[in-house]
């Protein structure tokens, strides 16, 4: 949104105070600002306290997506404070591979060497639970163990020996009520960062060319920063696909 708005000729500053007590909706994991840890490339200018307080105060347009739909906010003029959540539009993504690219050299020697080793026919297996494992007003009803399972033998059948990378905020329900079924089944491996280090997991599903998504943008966002046009599967339900609805990528609903 921010390089969208600057391509228009506006100075574009970002609020992070979310991230000085950042938690999710339990408020039981972290959420910190790790999006220069991940791509420390990008022009990233966060704005100052005093003036932060004085555009909330006197400046402020909340966005009320998903209950209002139209991309006014790419007319909005400043000065303004722009919260709230706002539609996706098309333009946002016409430069996102450009503007997000994965950097192996940002993960810790373990990972990389994960990252080194995925093949060209990796799935990405992301199941987010933390504060989606239960019905939520924004995102609805969790996802499924049968979800995960009909999505994997899907895949497992349509490609050629796939290699499955599991990642989740919560391993132990993923070894529990999924893999327990299936560990035998497939060629996989488990992935275990943690919410705290949730861009090496970005990154490493970057690296595999087809994905499972969970609830959430993690894995979806992930999906679009691999090059290859690739397989990802959705919830039938999920109506928040962020750049996957205009990505050149293969969406099956289930």
């Amino acid at each position: 949104m921010g390089r969208l708005l600057a391509q228009r000729g506006h100075a574009i500053r970002y609020d992070l105070s979310f991230y000085g007590y950042g938690r999710d909706m339990d408020g039981r994991q972290v959420r910190n600002f790790d999006l220069l840890k991940a791509f420390p490339r990008l022009a990233f200018m966060s704005v100052p306290r005093w003036k932060r307080s004085l555009y909330r105060r006197c400046f402020r347009h909340t966005g009320h997506y998903p209950n209002e739909t139209t991309a006014e906010w790419l007319d909005q003029r400043p000065p303004v404070f722009l919260g709230g959540y706002y539609p996706d539009v098309q333009q946002m993504y016409a430069d996102y591979q450009e503007l997000f690219q994965p950097d192996a050299m940002v993960l810790d020697m373990a990972n990389r060497a994960i990252y080194d080793a995925i093949p060209d026919n990796a799935v990405a297996v992301h199941i987010r639970r933390g504060d989606l494992a239960k019905y939520t007003e924004a995102y609805g009803y969790p996802a499924t163990v049968e979800y995960f399972t009909q999505a994997i033998r899907m895949l497992e059948a349509r490609l050629h020996h796939p290699k499955f990378y599991f990642f989740s905020d919560d391993m132990d329900y993923v070894r529990r009520e999924i893999l327990v079924s299936l560990a035998d089944e497939i060629d996989h491996q488990v992935v275990e960062n943690g919410a705290e280090h949730g861009y090496y997991d970005l990154l490493l599903m970057s690296r595999c060319s087809h994905h499972i998504t969970s609830k959430g943008s993690l894995g979806k966002f992930a999906a679009c920063l691999n090059p290859h046009r690739g397989i990802a599967i959705v919830l039938k339900e999920d109506r928040q696909l962020g750049p996957l609805a205009f990505a050149d990528k293969e969406i099956i609903a289930l």
